[in-house]
């Protein structure tokens, strides 16, 4: 994963220097000084707007203790968290009840969140982790430039380095694995002096296998990710669009009173995944998941509030839910809602978020209407591009290994919980 990563990183670096051009423009919105050093972190999408009063779109909410973050819940976990314990008795037992039976899913009101709030969970787990890996890449070129040794420039300086210039100007960073990285910088004859546009490809030898594109529009505040990837992980293409803003400190930050929402499609050896995530000014979070594997599909909907300042503290305080699984043989519906009650999640099958959850029809919404796998083309990309500066990055450098030991450490990764071991074992064991 650390050559992804260093693509990453490096696509986060540009656009962030992008921002420096030697033009500049008359930002209405006070983003004319976007520079790597105040720009916020991608994952800084997921703040809660503070304007929003839970309690508004919500009274049913009884919402007590304090939830896991995101980034905490795991396979060791996530019984307690859920399930409060009943995969671990059932398992313990060897048998399960018929109260056990009838209240492992989530459908009794006030007993466990069950299954049921564990998948709404993981859905949006799961789209984050795919779409939003940037936010931890983001981090490495934040601290790069920093560094005591460990990158090297031909010419100019990590300060200078990607500044926007009247032309387009092409950089080329190889890393110490091998690794080869273009990064090209739209001038402003290109694209104007209030929209900073990188272009980065990734060459695995001579062969393109994936280009990732940023912008910035300093005037309107809009921000822009799209890439396209085929590597050893699998093949997929994401996409993110948000809005800056300057706050009232003077740093800038991404408007959380304007959606932030966030889409993949990525295919491979465990199947087609498609995600989307909107997150919006009343502190929700509505995720879309369209799964496929084999014959087996499924299909989840859930809207969910939520409380942090980024994706590292994020924490679901209640949601509603709505899926389809099956094989076209056995199918089964589930619908309902949680909220963290005390030390657990429980069920609230009558919440306003669980009504709202309901009103989704997977039939009649395109999200859901066909699952098909993403194609890749290089289009115009190549490598062997001639470059106007040369960059080399050493990952065996201690000071870069102690950049990559801090930026790695805050991924959402793995997020599979709902599938664990001692959770199928627990539902084998509920059809006996």
């Amino acid at each position: 994963m650390k050559q992804v990563f260093i693509f990453i990183v490096l696509s986060v670096f540009v656009l962030s220097f992008a921002g420096c051009g030697k033009k500049t423009s008359d930002s209405s919105s006070g983003l004319s000084s976007v520079t790597l050093k105040n720009l916020p972190s991608i994952s800084d999408m997921a703040k809660t707007n503070s304007a929003a009063a839970l309690a508004s779109f919500d009274p049913y909410l009884a919402v007590s203790g304090t939830p896991p973050t995101l980034k905490s819940i795991t396979d060791a976990n996530a019984d307690t968290y859920f399930w409060n314990g009943m995969v671990a008795a059932i398992n313990t037992a060897g048998v399960a009840s018929t109260s056990q039976k009838d209240q492992f899913w989530g459908v009794v009101e006030a007993a466990i969140g069950g299954a049921g709030a564990c998948y709404m969970s993981q859905a949006t787990a799961k789209s984050f982790e795919l779409m939003l890996e940037a936010g931890t890449s983001q981090c490495y070129m934040k601290k790069m430039p920093t560094v005591a040794s460990g990158v090297t420039i031909d010419s100019g300086s990590p300060s200078t380095l990607f500044d926007q210039q009247t032309a387009d100007r092409v950089v080329k960073v190889t890393t110490s694995d091998g690794m080869i990285v273009f990064i090209k910088i739209s001038g402003s004859d290109s694209v104007t002096a209030d929209v900073y546009k990188a272009s980065l490809w990734f060459c695995n030898g001579s062969t393109v296998d994936g280009y990732e594109v940023f912008e910035i529009n300093k005037t309107t505040g809009v921000f822009t990710a799209n890439n396209s990837h085929n590597d050893f992980s699998g093949k997929g293409t994401s996409s993110i669009s948000a809005s800056l803003k300057v706050g009232a400190d003077g740093n800038i930050t991404f408007d959380e009173t304007k959606d932030r929402i966030a889409e993949a499609l990525y295919t491979g050896d465990w199947g087609t995944f498609h995600g989307g995530v909107t997150i919006n000014s009343a502190n929700k979070i509505y995720t879309k998941m369209y799964n496929k594997f084999g014959t087996w599909t499924d299909k989840n909907y859930a809207v969910a509030s939520f409380s942090g300042t980024s994706l590292s503290d994020l924490k679901f305080l209640a949601g509603g839910y709505k899926g389809e699984s099956g094989d076209g043989v056995h199918n089964f519906n589930y619908s309902g809602g949680t909220e963290f009650q005390n030390t657990y999640y429980v069920a609230t099958l009558t919440s306003a978020l669980a009504t709202e959850a309901g009103l989704m029809t997977f039939s009649t919404d395109s999200f859901y209407s066909s699952l098909t796998a993403p194609v890749f083309s290089s289009g115009s990309y190549s490598c062997s591009t001639t470059a106007n500066i040369n960059v080399t990055m050493d990952f065996s450098n201690a000071a870069v290994k102690a950049v990559q030991t801090e930026c790695e450490s805050d991924r959402l990764t793995n997020y599979s919980y709902c599938n664990s071991a001692a959770v199928q074992a627990a539902e084998a064991l509920l059809w006996h």
